[in-house]
Formats: C-alpha cells, sequence, structure tokens
C-alpha cells in the first residue's frame, strides 16, 4: 500500500510520466509521454546507466512500446530512488530527440537551399533571370 502511494506521489511530478494509480496489486504499468519511446532500449539504458530494472511493457504482449512495469516490491526509499533515476533517464532521451528533430531540421534546410539554388541557376541557364 505504501510503494502505491509513493508511485502516486512520484509519478505526477514527472514530465514524462502521466499521473494514474497502479491498478495491480504488485506492479504498475507506467505510460511514457515522449515521442518515437521504445520500451526496450529504455530497459537496457536503464539497467547499465542507472542499475534500475524495469520489464518493458511491450514484454506483456501489448501492441505498443510506451509503457513500462514497475514492481512495487522494493522499499520505498529504493522504489523513490528508481523513479528519479527513470524521469533522469527520460530527460536524456528526450534532449537526444529534440537534438535529433534539430539536426533534422537543418538537414532539410540545406536541402532546401540547394534546391532553391539549383532553381535559379535553371533560370539563369534559360535566361530567365
Amino acid at each position: 500500500y505504501e510503494a502505491r502511494k509513493v508511485i502516486i506521489k512520484k509519478v505526477p511530478t514527472g514530465r514524462y510520466m502521466p499521473p494514474r494509480e497502479p491498478q495491480g496489486a504488485m506492479y504498475a504499468f507506467v505510460k511514457i509521454n515522449l515521442p518515437d519511446f521504445d520500451d526496450q532500449v529504455f530497459a537496457l539504458d536503464l539497467v547499465e546507466q542507472y542499475r534500475v530494472l524495469i520489464a518493458p511493457g511491450s514484454s506483456f504482449n501489448v501492441p505498443y512500446r510506451d509503457h513500462i512495469r514497475l514492481t512495487l516490491l522494493p522499499p520505498l526509499d529504493m522504489l523513490a530512488n528508481a523513479l528519479d533515476s527513470i524521469e533522469a533517464l527520460l530527460e536524456k532521451h528526450a534532449e537526444k530527440l529534440e537534438a535529433a528533430n534539430e539536426e533534422a531540421l537543418k538537414i532539410m534546410k540545406t536541402l532546401r537551399a540547394g534546391e532553391d539554388h539549383a532553381r535559379i541557376m535553371a533560370l539563369r541557364a534559360k535566361g530567365s533571370f
């Protein structure tokens, strides 16, 4: 019961985990609000970088990859620390995603500038410019 309180208290404070009370007796199935989130990659990164073990939601035969499964059995301080680690790693994943999006925008602008340059050159060659 106390572990459920920790989940209810900590999860809503996170930027990427919407509030939702755990429905199970021993587990919480937590949705992650992050574009292109891959639960399996995240679970592996979490154990490697923070030594926190979770289960990817997709391991439970669901058609989506935006959930993780937490157990409510660890001591309360350990559970709170695990949730802090999850949030920290979500922040890292979000920063990577943002950097990748910025890079994609730069590439698109460069390609667009190249297309514009090619059009101008074609118009010049035709004598229209």
